[in-house]
């Protein structure tokens, strides 16, 4: 039983890394137009959005943060750190070990402990905001599933609100999801924390999974599950042109995308719609 568990928490470990993976995703995918849906929530994330587009040189932290309620005397949290850099259209992206880079013909994402780089083409931006952190997950919240929410605006402290979204009925996406905000100077992310519930199984004791082997299913029960994303340590500070290059990750090289020397270590994986469908897909090193 002790290696069952050990793959569980692998396996736990494997998943928190793959949730965090696709929000990073989000980061650079493209917003759906706006539907008025109420009034105060619509203005809060115009402000929100308008807020974002309207910098030029834009550096922020930001931290991951995954929680559960304990079960069986046990519980997850686990917290992973990043950055992120913003110039108009382009985007610099970093959590833990995987960088994402975006700019006007590339979207490039590197996983440097897996040792491989995906390319693609970069996201189509067409309205505000589209580079703010997690704006399709918004979205859908505010604008396709507003209505199955309870929607109130609280003040947090003298320098934020918060948006709030309370489960209506059966329908909303997580049971509470929250946009917390600057309220001095623009109107800036300060958080944005989902809670949701999780179909597992329970955790049977040695001695009667053995009477019961692998016939019987376990229980399931729903865990209570919060990840929070924390934005801090804004700056407006000059960031160099040069980081948003895709040089510095691949070359081309008799017609197909090789990388760097820096990762001349690693597999590419090609899925660029516009290079034709010899190269799209395949990886070379």
């Amino acid at each position: 039983m002790n290696s069952v568990r050990t793959n569980k928490i692998c396996m736990m470990e494997k998943k928190m890394r793959i949730i965090l993976t696709i929000l990073a995703v989000f980061f650079f995918s493209k917003g759906n137009k706006a539907v008025a849906q109420s009034t105060d929530p619509q203005k809060v994330m115009a402000d929100i959005y308008t807020a974002y587009n309207n910098v030029t040189d834009l550096t922020f932290d930001v931290k991951y943060i995954y929680t559960s309620d304990t079960l069986n005397g046990k519980f997850l949290n686990e917290s992973l750190n990043g950055s992120y850099r913003m110039v108009g259209n382009k985007a610099l992206y970093e959590l833990g070990a995987i960088q994402y880079m975006q700019n006007d013909s590339f979207l490039i994402a590197v996983y440097n402990d897996e040792k491989f780089i995906l390319i693609s083409n970069p996201r189509t931006q067409n309205n505000i905001g589209s580079n703010l952190p997690l704006r399709s997950l918004l979205d859908s919240v505010l604008h396709s599933y507003g209505e199955h929410y309870t929607i109130s605006t609280t003040k947090v402290s003298d320098t934020t609100s918060a948006l709030n979204f309370i489960r209506k009925d059966s329908l909303a996406q997580f049971d509470k999801f929250s946009v917390t905000y600057y309220t001095k100077g623009r109107a800036l992310l300060s958080s944005i924390a989902y809670d949701f519930k999780e179909a597992t199984y329970t955790e049977a004791p040695d001695s009667v999974a053995t009477q019961l082997g692998n016939r019987a299913p376990l229980p399931i029960i729903y865990r209570r599950k919060t990840l929070a994303l924390n934005f801090f340590n804004y700056r407006y500070n000059k960031v160099p042109e040069k980081l948003f290059n895709e040089s510095n990750y691949i070359r081309l090289e008799n017609g197909k995308w090789v990388t760097a020397d820096k990762y001349k270590d690693f597999q590419i994986y090609n899925y660029r719609t516009n290079d034709g469908p010899v190269n799209a897909g395949q990886h070379t090193k």
